[in-house]
C-alpha cells in the first residue's frame, strides 16, 4: 500500500503547532514517505511539502521540476526535511487518502535519504509522533 518515495495527502502537525499544543494538522498537504523502517513495517516517516521558500536555517531540499512533474506537485515546490511526522499504518486517521498522487525517483530518493542521515547524525532532526 504504502511506498518509499510515494507522495501522499496527509494533515501534517508542524513541529512549531505540536509545541503549541495542537494534536493534528490543520490542512492537508502533500507529503513524502521518505523511509521505511525494515524493523518495523507498520512505521510511516512522512516529510512535509510546500510551495512556499523555506525561512533562512531550515534544512529543505528544493524540489527539481522533473521530480515535480512525477509527483504531480505544482512548481516551485521544497521538501522540508528537518522535521516530520512519524505515525503507522495502524493509524491513518490524518490521511487525506492512501494512494499516492506521484512518486520521486529512485536517484532523487537516494539524495534525500542521505540528507536526512546527516541531519538525524547530527541531532537536528525533529520527530512528531503521530501515533
Amino acid at each position: 500500500m504504502f511506498e518509499a518515495g510515494g507522495i501522499y495527502e496527509f494533515s501534517y502537525l508542524w513541529k512549531r503547532q505540536a509545541e503549541d499544543g495542537e494534536e493534528s494538522g490543520r490542512k492537508g498537504r502533500p507529503v513524502c514517505l521518505a523511509v521505511t523502517s525494515g524493523k518495523n513495517p507498520t512505521a510511516l516517516f512522512l516529510f512535509p511539502i510546500t510551495s512556499q521558500k523555506p525561512l533562512p536555517g531550515r534544512e529543505a531540499i528544493a524540489i527539481p521540476e522533473i521530480e515535480c512533474g512525477r509527483a504531480n506537485l505544482d512548481g516551485p515546490s521544497w521538501l522540508v526535511i528537518d522535521e516530520l511526522n512519524y505515525t503507522t499504518t495502524d493509524n491513518l486517521v490524518d490521511f487525506v487518502g492512501v494512494s499516492p498522487r506521484g512518486v520521486f525517483s529512485t536517484a532523487f530518493l537516494a539524495t534525500i535519504a542521505q540528507r536526512i542521515k546527516g541531519l538525524r547524525t547530527r541531532g537536528r532532526l525533529a520527530i512528531i509522533k503521530r501515533t
